[in-house]
């Protein structure tokens, strides 16, 4: 019985920390997004700049 408890305690912390660790990553591939976006604004603005 006592197993089960340790277990599942187990289980729960670890669910926990994956839950942060996937939100930690949403929160970098936004980033990541955004960056790409404004390069690729960047690298727009230039080549009109060039013509």
């Amino acid at each position: 019985m006592t197993l089960w408890i340790i277990i599942s305690i187990i289980l729960a912390i670890n669910s926990m920390w994956m839950l942060k660790l996937n939100k930690d990553l949403i929160e970098r591939n936004d980033e990541l997004i955004v960056m790409i976006v404004i390069k690729d604004m960047q690298n727009e603005e230039d080549s009109h700049e060039t013509r």
